[in-house]
């Protein structure tokens, strides 16, 4: 007999195993029974390596025809009503969700199923806030998701969880909530130092690495321009990428402007995907304790650390 029941949605297969796959963890030791639900692949590639280890490790989870980026009233519709229909058969005591879209619909079940909690994660703010205000187009999405979200969840017994100070201004504004009903996490995602004792460094390469999607609000072109500054003065050091080269998001960067335009000034520069966080172990070789660079990207705490 389970103590709890937790219904999990994401946006996709790939971000709850990168961002979330702890709370699988954890509700097992809990004796919590878990199902994961999740929408189509923003990286095919990631998607996966994602899915071979919910496999592997037995995560009862179900696949739905949703976008993590977009709206389709359509397909977004007849996910809510897949969705509510899961929720109703499977009963949970909680439903989390983390990433705009996830949230989202998690906030609108709470119109339409009972269930005793509600928690929203909020890993990033996402385009809607991160883009431009002079974007009008993007103001008014961003006022509506807000306004059904907050509509939604009024009456809804809940905590939305933040990892930084400017997110928790935001949110705490934005969906009009509680000091209590806002959770803010002290040092953000943090890392588990003790899955890295048996890194050695190799202090004689010259790298800067900065680990990311390859996406604009990531600082992507930040990174660029300023590494074909440097390279002008420091010809010996090699600049590189870690990230998903297929992810699908309003603000991905032209593979074919990389690979013509900047790989001809930067020959040095190195793209590639590398998933999961094994990638530490391969990599350490090439890279580690050199300078990184990140911006927001959540898996470059661990080579930090």
């Amino acid at each position: 007999m389970y103590k709890k029941k937790i219904l999990f949605i994401s946006n996709h297969a790939s971000f709850f195993y990168s961002h979330r796959y702890n709370l699988f963890k954890e509700s097992l030791e809990r004796g919590y029974k878990f199902k994961l639900i999740f929408g189509n692949a923003a990286s095919s590639k990631m998607e996966k390596f994602a899915i071979k280890k919910f496999d592997k490790e037995k995560i009862d989870y179900i696949k739905l025809n949703y976008s993590h980026n977009k709206f389709n009233l359509i397909f977004d519709i007849l996910a809510m009503f897949q969705i509510l229909k899961i929720v109703r058969e499977f009963k949970p005591n909680i439903i989390h969700s983390a990433s705009p879209k996830a949230n989202f619909i998690s906030s609108i079940l709470a119109l339409f199923a009972k269930f005793d909690k509600l928690i929203l994660s909020i890993s990033g703010l996402g385009y809607l806030f991160t883009r431009s205000s002079k974007r009008y187009l993007i103001n008014i999405k961003k006022l509506i998701f807000c306004f059904i979200i907050r509509l939604s969840i009024k009456n809804q017994r809940k905590n939305v969880i933040v990892q930084n100070k400017d997110d928790y201004k935001i949110i705490k504004k934005e969906f009009k909530l509680s000091k209590k009903e806002v959770v803010l996490i002290e040092g953000g995602s943090g890392v588990n130092l003790n899955k890295y004792n048996n890194l050695k460094n190799n202090n004689n390469n010259k790298t800067v690495l900065m680990i990311a999607r390859i996406v604009a609000n990531k600082g992507v072109n930040e990174f660029l321009n300023s590494a074909r500054i440097l390279k002008k003065n420091y010809p010996d050091w090699k600049f590189l990428i870690v990230g998903g080269l297929d992810y699908k998001s309003p603000d991905s960067i032209n593979i074919n402007y990389l690979n013509e335009i900047l790989f001809k000034s930067l020959p040095a520069l190195i793209i590639g995907v590398i998933v999961g966080n094994l990638f530490v172990k391969k990599l350490n070789n090439v890279i580690f304790r050199n300078i990184i660079y990140s911006l927001s990207a959540i898996t470059a705490l661990i080579l930090i650390s």
